[in-house]
Order: C-alpha cells, then sequence, then structure tokens
C-alpha cells in the first residue's frame, strides 16, 4: 500500500484505520506493511494482541550506537558493571532496602487489595509517562539467541504488553525496555523493585525524576 505526503505522526492512526477500521478491537488482520515517501513499516499483533513495529536497520544500528554490548547487557552481565561499562540503579515502591524482617511483611501484600493497585498503577504510570517522553522498544531471542527488537505501535500496546493487572509480588522480569535516547534498559524485577541498566547517569536523570513523579524510589 503506497502513501504519500503524509506525515509519520499521522501514520500510525492511519495505520490502524487502515487495520481495523472504526472497531479497533474487531480487527483480524495479523501483519500489513505500509509504504510512504520517509519510511516503511511493518506491523504485527503478537498473542496478547499488543502492536508491534518491526524496525529498520537504520533503527537498529542507531540503538547499539547508544547502548554498545547491547547483548551482553540484556543478559545482565555483571562483568560489564565491574568494567565499568554499565551501571545499575534500582527503582522500587520502598524507599529503603528492606531488612529480612520488613520484607514478609512489605512485600507479600497480594491480600491488600489498595496497596497492590496502589503499586501496579505506580509502574504503570512509569511506564505510561517514558512512553511519552521518549521512544521506547521491546526485545526478545530468536534463532540462536539473535536479539530481535521491536517497538510498539501506542501506548495501550505497551501497557498490554507489560500485563500491570496481572503484576503480584512474586511476579518478575515480564518485561524489559530499551531506551535508546537515555542509553539505558529498564527491567521489571523481583519484590517491587526493577533495575534501570545505564551507561551515563547524566542522561539518565529524566527517567530518574520521572519515578519520583509517579511516587516510586530510587535506590543504589
Amino acid at each position: 500500500m503506497l502513501i504519500n505526503n503524509l506525515a509519520v505522526s499521522d501514520l500510525r492512526r492511519y495505520v490502524l484505520l487502515i487495520m481495523f477500521g472504526s472497531n479497533l478491537n474487531g480487527g483480524v488482520a495479523k501483519c500489513q506493511t505500509i509504504h510512504s515517501t520517509n519510511v516503511v513499516l511493518n506491523f504485527t499483533r503478537d498473542t496478547k494482541n499488543v502492536m508491534i513495529v518491526n524496525i529498520s536497520d537504520t533503527e537498529f544500528k542507531s540503538i547499539k550506537k547508544k547502548l554498545p554490548d547491547l547483548n551482553k547487557i540484556l543478559k545482565e552481565d555483571e562483568l560489564y558493571i565491574e568494567k565499568g561499562v554499565y551501571n545499575k540503579i534500582f527503582i522500587s515502591v520502598f524507599d529503603h532496602w528492606l531488612t529480612r524482617n520488613e520484607a514478609d511483611e512489605m512485600i507479600f501484600i497480594d491480600d491488600d487489595y489498595k496497596e497492590l493497585i496502589s503499586r501496579r498503577e505506580k509502574f504503570q504510570r512509569f511506564v505510561d509517562e517514558l512512553f511519552q517522553s521518549t521512544s521506547i522498544y521491546f526485545w526478545k531471542y530468536k534463532r540462536n539467541y539473535r536479539v530481535f527488537i521491536k517497538k510498539p505501535l501506542t501506548n495501550n500496546d505497551l501497557i498490554r504488553k507489560c500485563d500491570f493487572n496481572n503484576l503480584y509480588s512474586q511476579r518478575g522480569r515480564h518485561y524489559s525496555l530499551i531506551l535508546p535516547e537515555f542509553s539505558a534498559i529498564y527491567n521489571e524485577e523481583w519484590d517491587w523493585t526493577n533495575i534501570l541498566w545505564y551507561k551515563d547517569f547524566e542522561k539518565i536523570k529524566p527517567v530518574l525524576e520521572i519515578a519520583k513523579k509517579v511516587g516510586l524510589y530510587i535506590l543504589e
């Protein structure tokens, strides 16, 4: 399908209308490629009904440039911390590292519905605010551990992928988000405390400010 003189900012809305018509939840298309003068996008829908965009080679090279040794850090290779190539900082619902006595009481709160919803909403708002401020990418291993990187089409797609409605005290490592603008990777971890891997502390300051804004805390 050829689209000329269409601003990239309008392309997403146009694609959704083409693929799904006026009822976005009732669409059946699984994949479609859209060509415009300046952009070629391939759209797919995963098992969670999340629309994602296959990135171009140029975009992939740009990510690798901002995040050298990407494969190693996606594996959370601590050697790269020891070498000083990357650092990590923690984003948590807690304002301090818990003692052993505190842990059972403060981590396992699934029966406290109000507190559970509050924690889910904080992490969701954090990801939502990130999406509004920068480009976010998913990644996964395929075909002999090659890294494949894709981009959520909309904020709702990102939220569905992260699946905050099923975030509980014993869930971890459900999603990992690449943030090239900040030379950082944000990983869901365990115990209501996530990791931000980064190269330059100055670059991640806007990310940390977003975390604080939504009620999360920074632990080092």
